[in-house]
């Protein structure tokens, strides 16, 4: 009996000490990573040029080993030269070295930096590339005459086959849209160096032979075949070799296209051309055309069109998307404003992940009581490019009330038009000084025209323009409500 309570009192004690007990766990090794890479071209005092690596690294444990090789996979420095990783580190590899271990050398590519399962691209610019492009353009800005001369980054080394070699240059421009989302596309214009010697090559770009368009933000001169690695959001991926002893592999590396650029050049958005830049409402329905800083058509473009007042119904009037045609048109429905006054208006490129000329402008708009002559001889400028000979209309509008009755008065010393202008459904009234019951010959004291049903708000005028010229029309209405008001308008007829 002694014996089994000592025996209880045992495995108890047992339990104990393993509920007393921590469990230990073993933790997962850390991995090494690189925090920052800085790299470059440097000389020495002797005049030796090397590539200076400077790193920085964390999260290492026993000093794993240093290995760097080409982007063909080819070992500039291996395990077996027992480098080891710290936590801060700088590496100087002799430039011939560099060179020879790119199959194509002198051909931009990249070296691979690892310890242990750690690894960092490193991209390598083996040109010199002085240019006379401007440093900012303004988007759309035809490009001025640009020359430039390449030499290797020793400005030295043959890098060349010889005179008369090519190689190609590409403008890469990158951007971000109004969400802060990056884009990027290689511009259509391709830059070719000719070497005048092994190791000096020279490229011309002659005056206006193409235009910056391209959102704001930068372009960058890359080499030809960088730029055909460029994906879309500003990256070009470019491919490296795993050399092993019976077989090769590959793999990619990304970086920034910034990386390769040998000229950085910034695009700032256009001031915006509109015609007209004021804008008289009614009519509700007009067209403008927009052009760039340079006064070519903005064709085709996405536009945001901001109003900058209150419709009718005392809500903001919402902003509008609208896409100019190939002339730079653009045809905009205008609400009524719910005050008279004048306004100031917005016109801006919508930023996307196209090319296109990013800029913006402002307008006037005026909103008056009274009567209003439309700007154009047309009042329906939709359907219309041009003011030329033949029929011919033009829209008055009232603001302020239905129009009783109508004066209309041209003054036309080129006789543009063929029998002056009448109103559409208005029948005209004359007025003399003495009935004709009482005189034979009365005096005509007055002439105008009464709608023939209603008392409309706006009226439609027609006429037979037969030359070109210009002529200015008087309208004057007197409104349900008594009031008089009157507008003038000078217009043009271009004779085809």
């Amino acid at each position: 009996m002694k014996g089994t309570k000592k025996l209880f009192a045992l495995v108890a004690l047992v339990a104990l000490v393993l509920t007393l007990t921590p469990v230990l766990k073993t933790s997962a090794a850390l991995q090494p990573v690189f925090t920052s890479v800085e790299s470059g071209w440097e000389k020495d005092d002797q005049g030796n040029w090397y590539f200076a690596i400077k790193y920085t690294a964390a999260n290492y444990q026993a000093g794993p080993l240093i290995a760097l090789e080409s982007a063909d996979g080819n070992p500039i420095i291996s395990t077996s030269d027992n480098m080891v990783l710290e936590a801060s580190g700088s590496i100087r590899i002799p430039a011939a070295t560099v060179v020879n271990s790119f199959t194509a050398t002198y051909v931009d590519s990249f070296l691979k930096l690892s310890a242990s399962t750690a690894e960092y691209f490193i991209p390598v610019k083996f040109l010199d590339v002085a240019s006379t492009f401007k440093d900012k353009y303004v988007s759309g800005e035809p490009v001025n005459a640009v020359t430039g001369t390449i030499t290797a980054f020793d400005q030295e080394s043959s890098f060349m086959t010889g005179a008369g070699a090519t190689a190609t240059f590409a403008l890469v421009a990158v951007w971000k849209d109004a969400n802060g989302n990056t884009h990027s596309a290689t511009l259509p214009s391709v830059i070719t160096a000719t070497a005048e010697t092994a190791s000096t090559a020279t490229f011309s770009v002659a005056e206006k032979a193409f235009r910056f368009i391209a959102p704001a933000g930068k372009v960058y001169l890359v080499p030809g075949h960088i730029a055909d690695g460029l994906t879309a959001d500003g990256k070009v991926v470019l491919t490296g070799s795993i050399r092993q002893s019976f077989t090769t592999s590959t793999y990619t590396a990304t970086f920034n296209i910034d990386k390769f650029a040998y000229k950085t050049i910034s695009i700032d958005q256009s001031k915006l051309g509109m015609s007209p830049s004021n804008i008289t409402l009614p009519p509700t329905e007009q067209d403008i055309y927009l052009y760039d800083q340079y006064g070519r058509a903005l064709s085709n473009t996405l536009v945001k069109v901001e109003l900058g007042y209150k419709g009718v119904n005392g809500v903001d009037v919402p902003a509008m998307s609208l896409t100019t045609g190939a002339d730079g048109k653009l045809h905009i429905i205008f609400p009524a404003p719910i005050y008279y006054g004048a306004y100031t208006g917005t016109v801006s490129t919508v930023v996307g992940n196209s090319l296109a000329v990013d800029g913006y402008t402002t307008f006037t708009i005026s909103y008056g009581a009274g009567l209003v002559l439309a700007d154009s001889i047309v009042p329906t400028p939709s359907t219309a490019t041009i003011h030329q000979t033949g029929s011919i209309t033009i829209g008055v509008y009232s603001t302020a009330g239905g129009i009783s009755k109508l004066w209309i008065e041209v003054d036309d010393p080129d006789e543009v038009l063929k029998g002056g202008l009448e109103p559409q459904n208005f029948t005209a009234t004359e007025v003399y000084s003495t009935p004709f019951r009482v005189c034979a010959k009365p005096e005509k004291i007055d002439e105008y025209w009464e709608p023939n049903s209603g008392t409309p708000t706006s009226v439609v005028l027609e006429g037979v323009a037969q030359s070109g010229g210009t002529f200015k029309v008087t309208v004057k209405a007197e409104l349900t409500n008594g009031a008089i008001v009157k507008d003038t308008k000078e217009y043009v007829v271009k004779a085809y």
